[in-house]
C-alpha cells in the first residue's frame, strides 16, 4: 500500500467520536501490548494545558495509524510559549514499515502544531522502536 491509499487527518481530541475514541484505545493495545482504557486516555490528552491534544489518523476503511501531540505552556527565558509533546506513533502490523505514511503523518500533525501556534515540539524515541 501507498501512503495515498490512506486518508490523513488531524483532529482535536474534543473532535473525536466515541468510535473513533475506542478504534485508538484499541489500536495502542495491538501495537504497545499493553491496555489503554478510554478513561486513561482521556486524562492523558484532554488534560493537556488547552484542554486538548492533537491527534493525527491514518484512515483505510479504519483507524490504521495515529501520532499524537499533547500540548502544554512553557516558560522559556522569562517568556510563555506553546510547546508540544508527540506520542504514541502507531500503525497497524500490516502498514508497517511504511515510513513514507508516517512522515505523511508527521508533516500533517507538524503542519496543524505550527498553526496551532506550537514554537516547539519535542519526543522521546522508545528504545524498541
Amino acid at each position: 500500500m501507498t501512503p495515498a491509499d490512506f486518508d490523513v487527518e488531524v483532529k482535536l481530541t474534543s473532535e473525536l467520536t466515541a468510535s473513533e475514541r475506542a478504534r485508538l484505545c484499541s489500536l495502542f493495545g495491538e501495537v504497545f501490548h499493553r491496555p489503554f482504557p478510554e478513561d486513561l486516555f482521556l486524562r492523558k490528552y484532554r488534560d493537556a494545558h488547552t484542554g486538548d491534544s492533537l491527534h493525527c489518523l491514518a484512515i483505510h476503511n479504519q483507524i490504521a495509524g495515529a501520532f499524537s501531540a499533547v500540548l502544554f505552556r512553557y516558560s522559556f527565558f522569562g517568556r510563555e510559549y506553546l510547546f508540544a509533546t508527540a506520542i504514541d506513533l502507531m500503525l497497524q502490523t500490516k502498514f508497517r514499515p511504511n515510513v513514507a505514511l508516517m512522515r505523511r503523518m508527521s508533516d500533517a500533525l507538524y503542519s496543524r502544531l505550527a498553526a496551532s501556534g506550537v514554537a516547539f515540539v519535542f519526543s522521546c524515541v522508545r528504545e524498541e522502536m
